[in-house]
């Protein structure tokens, strides 16, 4: 089992390549994937390109796990 965690994480880390290029990561939060690092208000297209979206009552820009497969 932990084989297989660490391929969806390296498969999540090659489709968001971009943000993680721009100093973002792609932290896995259960159900939901979600965006962190410095500068993610500036950085905000890239990340709504790459299909996230704003949560602005908990203040995370977010994607649900099903939509990232």
């Amino acid at each position: 089992q932990p084989k297989r965690q660490a391929q969806n994480q390296y498969q999540y880390q090659k489709y968001f390549s971009t943000l993680i290029n721009a100093g973002l990561q792609v932290v896995d939060n259960g159900d939901v994937l979600i965006i962190s690092g410095e500068g993610i208000f500036e950085k905000k297209s890239i990340i709504k390109n790459a299909g996230f979206r704003w949560d602005g009552q908990n203040r995370v820009w977010y994607m649900q796990k099903r939509e990232a497969a």
